[in-house]
């Protein structure tokens, strides 16, 4: 007898499944700067074996939504909207979501403003316009390890800070009146410090 192991054989993944939906657990609204995970489920549940290699994930405006093409991890880095979409490879199947990521929260100057940053989440934004040309301070006062950073309207970083006092943050800073500026909080561990 002879047998010739020489060859490839390729197998094209198959899958029973009838539809797929994309879902995010915080929602498709975020900030620019933070990174959101969306995931898939197809119906019925399981019917793909391996979301990761067997779906493709793409946007329709990377400059807003930066998509992961294997996982659905997107980052935020631009304000507008685009549409993200997942495809179970050969097949028709796919889903379409519009995410919307906006300038985050605006704060005005001598305001206070409790925060909670969802491990999800991972970060707050803020965005301040100045009435007046001058020096701003930026600061946190807390139990926790923050940090935060600064960023001009065309998302250039101005400044950074994670230890000014104790494990709070301080940004001293001169801002231009009119211009809007992006204030980006985030944690540096989640375990409250005594």
């Amino acid at each position: 007898s002879y047998c010739d192991t020489n060859y490839k054989v390729a197998i094209a993944p198959e899958t029973n499944a009838t539809d797929v939906e994309i879902y995010c657990k915080s929602g498709f609204e975020g900030a620019v700067f933070q990174t959101k995970y969306f995931y898939a489920e197809t119906v019925p549940f399981y019917a793909v074996e391996d979301m990761e290699s067997d779906v493709k994930w793409e946007s329709t405006n990377e400059a807003v939504v930066d998509i992961f093409k294997w996982n659905g991890e997107a980052d935020l880095k631009g304000i507008g909207t685009a549409d993200i979409t997942v495809k179970i490879d050969d097949t028709d199947i796919s889903d379409t979501k519009t995410v919307t990521v906006t300038g985050g929260v605006s704060i005005t100057a001598g305001g206070t403003y409790p925060t909670t940053i969802s491990e999800e989440e991972g970060l707050v934004v803020y965005n301040f316009t100045p009435e007046t040309t001058g020096n701003y301070k930026f600061y946190s006062v807390g139990d926790y390890n923050t940090n935060a950073a600064l960023y001009n309207f065309d998302f250039t970083r101005l400044d950074y800070s994670d230890d000014e006092e104790d494990n709070n943050f301080g940004i001293n800073v001169e801002l231009t009146a009119g211009n809007t500026y992006y204030y980006v909080v985030g944690m540096l561990s989640w375990e409250e410090v005594t």
